[in-house]
């Protein structure tokens, strides 16, 4: 779990000056972390910290040294939180009372998944060499996982193609179906952890924190 104060420190920065205009919003950035944190090979700040970005303005060197020791707090705290398995919707992204935090989080989520695919691809590929019966049923796992995320991350988006498919009764069951998002994310963080053992280990200092990881 987040510490409020860590929070608190990443909305306090987006609101400093112009960084609202630079920087991705506080809870999508949360959503992305989550992503980054639950990859099977966890990539180094600085490949994801351009992703927190949101224009292609010129950042000042302060706020590149305030934000990342705001971001790394964050990932600690998210990666300590995976290994003691407290995996969990943030308590602001519940729905339907937080459907606009919902979205931005899950929309960092998956943005940060698809940037992370190659990672995804080069551990599914391991899996395969080494234990191909398994892949169908992981496959099936991982992409109900990710169609739920999908989902809550574009709400509108996915009535409107429930009606489409003459699934008229889609929106009605939403808050049932959002009261299984953390197990959903506890899922995708030990789908994570089942492929760790097919990859080589090549960041062990942050890999050391996740669940599954040796």
């Amino acid at each position: 779990m987040l510490k409020k104060d860590s929070i608190k420190s990443l909305e306090q920065f987006y609101q400093w000056q112009n960084n609202s205009d630079i920087f991705r919003s506080p809870v999508y950035i949360r959503g992305l972390l989550f992503a980054v944190c639950a990859s099977p090979d966890i990539p180094m700040p600085e490949q994801w910290f351009p992703w927190v970005v949101q224009t292609g303005g010129e950042i000042q060197s302060q706020q590149v040294d305030k934000v990342s020791n705001i971001l790394m707090q964050l990932l600690k705290e998210q990666l300590q939180a995976m290994r003691d398995n407290q995996v969990n919707l943030p308590a602001d992204c519940h729905y339907p009372a937080h459907e606009d935090n919902l979205q931005q989080w899950m929309t960092g989520l998956i943005t940060g998944h698809g940037l992370l695919e190659e990672i995804w691809q080069q551990a599914w590929q391991a899996m395969l060499q080494a234990q191909p019966e398994t892949s169908e049923q992981f496959s099936t796992r991982l992409t109900r996982c990710l169609r739920m995320f999908t989902t809550f991350a574009d709400i509108n988006l996915a009535v409107q193609q429930a009606k489409e498919r003459d699934a008229e009764d889609f929106q009605a069951k939403l808050p049932l179906l959002a009261k299984s998002l953390s197990s959903s994310l506890q899922e995708y963080v030990k789908l994570s952890g089942e492929l760790v053992s097919y990859l080589p280990h090549q960041f062990d200092t942050f890999q050391k924190n996740m669940p599954g990881r040796h």
